[in-house]
This record gives structure tokens, sequence and C-alpha cells, in this order.
């Protein structure tokens, strides 16, 4: 008799030991459900806030090639995320006069879209007709100084375009250096006339001037095309883009943008994309000369 009560009792204990079990391993699954169910619901508010902030960033580039007589002008982007750090505009300065601009902001995502966003509002806030290039500059990386991190910084080109003389006046604060392509095939750098925007307080900066001859072509381009790398690490290279251009100057520059980009994204093939692709062309017709003045890299 009394073993039949032990026996019942230990029963009990290992019956009342496996309910408790059940009842906490049902409770731990409602709660894995309910951790489930909340963390799907964040990340689909964050995909949805994400998109939004790319149609945002989208809408900041231009929606329509500038008409400029006598160019053929295009920009292609293409950001590594969602959004991007890269930035390319066409502004009107007056009937004569454009503004083409490409920028480069350091870092990937959020941070970089939303300081590029700060940098175009600053920026059409200072393009107007008497607008001085180097000063332009000068206050735009104070802005950027003052309202970023240590660690950030813009490499940023703006150059403005004269239909009446087909002058290239411009200002280069430490962007990969555009190029002119003549119709003979020479390359004409674009140095840099400063450091980026941003990196230091107080930075100044130079202008330079180039006249662009009928058949020229200007290249602008940021570092997620040179150095958007293959299989094997080695850098697409602004060598091989100079090249891609030469040998396709007799297309719009539209049809070379998107040829550009398809050779990057080939060269790049299996390998996953590490920057923003940007790319800006500005084709002067090979129709009414002008007459040639020298290139003067800074004033």
């Amino acid at each position: 008799m009394a073993g039949l009560m032990i026996g019942i009792v230990v029963a009990s204990v290992v019956f009342g030991v496996i309910y408790v079990f059940v009842l906490q391993r049902n409770k731990a699954r409602r709660q894995l459900a309910e951790e489930k169910a909340r963390s799907e619901s964040l990340l689909r508010r964050i995909a949805a806030d994400l998109e939004q902030a790319a149609r945002i960033q989208r809408d900041l580039l231009p929606k329509k090639t500038p008409d400029l007589e006598g160019c053929d002008i295009a920009g292609i982007n293409v950001p590594c995320y969602e959004v991007g750090g890269d930035y390319y505009d066409f502004i009107p300065i007056d009937g004569d006069r454009l503004g083409v601009v490409i920028a480069d902001v350091s870092g990937k995502g959020i941070s970089a879209s939303l300081l590029m966003a700060s940098l175009r509002a600053a920026l059409l806030a200072e393009v107007r007709p008497d607008c001085v290039l180097e000063r332009m500059a000068a206050r735009l990386s104070d802005f950027v100084y003052a309202s970023s991190g240590p660690s950030h910084f813009v490499t940023f080109f703006f150059g403005e375009v004269d239909r009446r003389t087909f002058e290239l006046r411009y200002v280069n604060a430490g962007h990969n250096p555009p190029f002119i392509l003549g119709p003979d095939g020479i390359r004409r750098d674009l140095e840099s006339s400063g450091f980026p925007l941003g990196m230091f307080a107080g930075s100044t900066y130079r202008t330079g001037t180039i006249s662009l001859e009928p058949g020229d072509l200007a290249v602008l381009y940021t570092d997620g095309i040179s150095e958007g790398r293959n299989a094997q690490g080695e850098d697409y290279s602004d060598v091989r883009l100079a090249a891609l251009v030469r040998e396709s100057r007799r297309l719009g520059a539209a049809e070379i943008c998107f040829k550009v980009l398809a050779d990057v994204q080939d060269y790049a093939c299996g390998t996953q994309p590490c920057d923003d692709i940007t790319l800006v062309i500005v084709k002067r017709s090979a129709a009414g000369a002008s007459p040639r003045t020298d290139h003067q890299p800074f004033i």
C-alpha cells in the first residue's frame, strides 16, 4: 500500500512537471510568434520607409535632360542600396548659362542620402546669376562642416556652361577629375582645386576655365564607376571609362550613359556592388564652331 502511494505521488510529480513544461513551452511559442509578428511588422515599416526615401531621392534628381543649344546632355544614377550619397543635377543660372553638378557624399545609405539632400538645398540657395564659384564652394564647405560629423565630407564638382561661348568655368572640391575628350581622342583632366566640402573649416577654392570645342565630350563620374571591381579584385578604372566613351563618341549622350552603365555592370558581374554609380555626359555638337581659348587650369 505504501509503495502504491509512493508511485502515485511520483507519477503526480512527473505529470505536474510535464504539465508545467508544456505550459512554458506553449507560452514561449506564443511569445516567439508575437515577437516574429512584431519583427515582421517592423521590417515591413522599414522597407516602406526605405521605399519612400528612395522615391524622394529620385525626385531630387533631374526629371529630364536640359535644353542647352549646341549641347547634348544626359546623366544617370544607380544607388548601391535603396538610397545613396551620389548626386547630380542641371541647374539653370540664367537664359545663357547652365550649372552642371556632380557630388559624392562619404559613406553610403540613409546618412549619406540625408547629407546629400541638405547639400542640394544649400546649393540651390547659392546658385544665381552673380554667383562667384569659388566663394560658393567655400560657403558650401563651411555648411557641410558645420552640419555633419567629423568623418563626413563631400567630393563636389560644379561647372558653368555658357552657350554663347561654350566656355566651361568650374570648381572641383576634391572630386575625381572629370575629363574632356576631343575629336582627336586627346584627354584633358579637370583637376581638383581644393579639399572636399566639409573636410576642413575655412577651406578655399580656385576656379578653372576650359573651352568646349565642337565635338568635345565632357565626362563627369563618381568613383563607383572607376573603382568598380571584378571577381579578380581589379578596378574598372578611369582609363577603361575614357576608352569606352572615346569609341562611343558618335552616340548620343544618353546612349553613352547607358552603354557605360552596362559595361560597368558586366565588368563587375558576380560581385556585390560596393558604391553608388553616377555619370554625366556633356557633348558639344560638331557644328557651330566657336573660337578656341586656352585651358586655364585655375584662377
